[in-house]
């Protein structure tokens, strides 16, 4: 006779940001026992509190681990009325548990862990990750799409950046060239945690059985230029962001023609990063009250950001009415580090 017993787990009360209070969750847990058929055990989260982020998760987190934990014993209870002949009777078991990575008003990201074992060679353990926010002011599941900038194509970015980790772990399919590309699922099979975000490979994935899973950990530094600044890890990703380390640029912008510079000019010069794809912006100055040429400027920026043997340059323009009158006419190149004690950037006038 099948049982199926019910229990309340502790209650988890998580704290975010301007002491305000986050989603506050409890574990239910479902058993089904029937002693030398099947065991199977599963956590399932359940929210205390009604918030929007919670209405969105809840059902969702329900219905997904639920289902797995009653497909299970209909299966183990199928079998065990028609049991195969010759098949060894051997007890099934079925273990669902959850843990919580990160627990905010604005972000939830969960990961189930689901063990099983039916017989076979060897039983499977298998990762469920769950991670929940607003995008566009509307909660919903998260993708890796909504984590991105727009026009960044997941698979490519993420590829970038999971792919040489996986080396460095010795994934024997990677290394091998067996796998060259991840795919929109596996981008999509992650969770978040305070510090940034990790991939989740299951058995045979990356791998033959005998290497198991992978867990591949991106730091929220590593993710600063791909990531959506006003996308659903906003916060989390602000709040794991080091101190900035502040040095300096100095020099001058100047250009040839003797003319006056009309009223309402604005200088700009910005500090790239010349060696990744679209030469990310790293810094910028402006100066919108210019009296006349050279223009002294002082643009500070964040050293950590600097990558050592990367190239790096500046670029300067000066707009009048929104229209770029004078600029660089080629990036100049510079270590931000350890830049000239006189730095003069020469302007050319803009064609009409």
């Amino acid at each position: 006779m099948m049982t199926r017993l019910v229990t309340l787990g502790l209650l988890l009360a998580a704290v975010a940001g301007q002491g305000q209070f986050g989603p506050k969750i409890r574990f239910e847990t479902l058993r089904s026992v029937e002693k030398g058929k099947w065991r199977a055990v599963a956590q399932v989260p359940r929210f205390a509190t009604d918030g929007v982020l919670e209405q969105c998760a809840g059902p969702d987190l329900e219905l997904a681990l639920e289902d797995g934990f009653y497909a299970f014993v209909g299966r183990a209870h199928s079998l065990n009325q028609k049991p195969v002949p010759g098949l060894p009777r051997r007890e099934w078991t079925y273990t669902s548990k959850v843990t919580t990575s990160v627990v905010r008003p604005d972000l939830i990201s969960l990961l189930a862990t689901v063990d099983t074992e039916t017989g076979g060679a060897h039983g499977m353990e298998v990762t469920r990750p769950f991670a929940y926010g607003f995008v566009r002011g509307r909660a919903k599941r998260l993708a890796a799409s909504d984590l991105l900038k727009a026009g960044l194509d997941p698979v490519t970015v993420f590829g970038e950046m999971v792919l040489p980790r996986l080396v460095k772990l010795d994934a024997q399919w990677v290394q091998d060239g067996t796998v060259k590309a991840l795919t929109p699922e596996q981008c999509d099979s992650f969770v978040v945690t305070p510090s940034g975000i990790t991939f989740l490979f299951d058995p045979y994935e990356m791998g033959p059985f005998v290497q198991g899973s992978f867990q591949v950990k991106v730091p929220f530094a590593d993710l600063a230029e791909v990531l959506d600044p006003e996308g659903p890890l906003k916060g989390v990703a602000k709040e794991a962001a080091p101190p900035p380390d502040l040095r300096a640029v100095t020099g001058a912008a100047t250009f040839r023609e003797r003319v006056a510079l009309p009223p309402g000019a604005v200088l700009r010069v910005t500090l790239l990063d010349m060696q990744v794809r679209g030469n990310p912006l790293i810094a910028e100055y402006q100066d919108q009250d210019l009296k006349g040429v050279p223009i002294r400027f002082r643009l500070a920026f964040d050293a950590k950001r600097i990558v050592a043997d990367r190239k790096y340059a500046l670029m300067a323009e000066i707009r009048v009415k929104d229209r770029v009158a004078w600029r660089t006419e080629s990036a100049v190149g510079i270590d931000p580090t350890n830049p000239p004690a006189s730095l003069e950037i020469v302007l050319t006038k803009a064609a009409d």
